[in-house]
């Protein structure tokens, strides 16, 4: 059986923690708003060394990354992602938006100034999407879960140009209940069609694609907690076997329908030629979102999680697990991108109530705090500017109530990361 070693926390001063801290030594943490470069937050540093006579120390400092213009919508977003659907060579992302009838499914078409154009939508019964070429005419259609009711799905073929037209809607088989959201597109066959992951009540259920837009009826389930809310895909230990990753809100039920409140938990399953072994479980409280990235230069990939706590990342998830959580708001999406220097990846998320963005260098690197980011509903990497560099951070927001009486104010804008 594996065995998990639990490092302590790593402690982070939160930006309520950062002002009193400054009003106590009459200092103050500077932000900057407007499109103007954003100068990163970060904790206070001991002093430094005194210089060595004929070394010029290397500067720790990040450069700015860059806000750029906000977009208003008109539709609320509540999900989206990311991809070029119209052939322009720029990502636009499609985006899930409240409508009174159902859904409204629209195409925010990018720009590489940071700016979008809010397509027309098209109404649909839908609560995720993900983006894949599922008709192999090399444009990126989209599949659309609806955990309305019984468990179903639907295909929005592209004709290139970003156009979408609904397939009829099929069942999925298993139970009711769900969010239906954070599936997954990736050929797990390596028979050139692309499959679907899908998280349902208490099940990842896989869906063979078909090759012509569609799945096929049959397929298999692997049992997890109840409430599946993400998935993710990747060689974990380098056997050439794809795995599987999921979160859960909750531990997994006694009987049918009892519910348990408690044992969120991230879900490890090993792949093989026939499928998947069983799980290793990783309690995190309030498991949400999940990532894959290499955070340490090793050539292994690394699962982060967002969750009650924070982020928590598990190093080696099948050998000797190492778990370690780091304590930072976070309340929204999860992503992982180089945006800042030096080079590394970062761990960017979001806090609804702060309204700002946080990028990580790795577990156990310094926090930077951007004032971006308004109800994040996704945050998607992507060369915006087309630079060939580091990626860019896209921020989908639902913007904010308005107050008891006011308008919604949602929007779409772009971090352009250091060059």
């Amino acid at each position: 059986m594996a065995q998990t070693r639990y490092r302590e926390p790593v402690s982070r001063l939160s930006p309520l923690g950062c002002w009193l801290f400054a009003i106590t030594l009459a200092g103050g943490c500077t932000s900057h708003h407007g499109d103007e470069p954003i100068e990163a937050e970060r904790e206070r540093e001991p002093e430094p060394e005194p210089p060595v006579e004929g070394v010029t120390p290397a500067s720790v400092e990040p450069e700015p990354v860059v806000r750029g213009p906000i977009t208003p919508l008109t539709h609320k977003p509540f999900t989206g992602a990311v991809g070029d659907v119209d052939g322009d060579h720029q990502p636009d992302v499609v985006a899930l938006c409240h409508d009174p009838e159902a859904a409204a499914l629209i195409v925010l078409r990018g720009a590489p100034d940071g700016t979008f154009v809010e397509g027309e939508p098209l109404i649909v019964q839908a609560s995720g999407v993900v983006l894949g070429d599922l008709d192999g005419d090399a444009d990126l259609d989209a599949l659309l879960t609806n955990a309305r009711g019984r468990p179903a799905y639907r295909v929005a073929l592209n004709d290139g140009t970003g156009s979408f037209s609904l397939s009829d809607e099929r069942t999925i088989p298993g139970r009711y209940g769900g969010e239906l959201d954070g599936a997954t597109l990736i050929d797990l066959d390596d028979d050139g069609r692309l499959d679907a992951v899908i998280p349902l009540w208490d099940s990842i259920h896989v869906l063979p694609g078909d090759g012509s837009g569609g799945f096929e009826s049959s397929g298999r389930a692997l049992t997890v907690g109840r409430d599946p809310f993400d998935t993710a895909i990747g060689d974990l230990d380098g056997d050439g076997q794809l795995d599987l990753i999921a979160t859960s809100g909750a531990a997994p039920a006694r009987d049918r329908d009892s519910y348990e409140s408690s044992g969120a938990s991230v879900w490890i399953f090993r792949g093989n030629q026939r499928g998947f072994d069983d799980p290793v479980r990783v309690e995190i409280a309030g498991a949400r979102e999940v990532e894959l990235g290499d955070l340490d230069d090793d050539g292994k990939l690394e699962i982060v999680v967002s969750g009650a706590a924070g982020l928590t990342t598990i190093d080696e998830p099948l050998g000797e697990l190492e778990v370690e959580r780091i304590e930072v708001a976070t309340d929204g999406p999860l992503a992982i991108a180089d945006i800042l220097v030096p080079p590394g990846p970062e761990l960017i998320t979001s806090s609804y109530m702060q309204s700002r963005i946080h990028a990580l260098a790795g577990p156990d690197g310094d926090k930077t705090s951007f004032e971006a980011g308004n109800f994040v509903v996704g945050l998607y990497p992507a060369d915006v500017a087309r630079g060939g560099g580091r990626p860019d951070v896209i921020v989908l927001n639902a913007g904010p109530s308005g107050g008891p009486m006011g308008p919604p104010a949602p929007s779409i804008e772009v971090l352009f990361a250091a060059e």
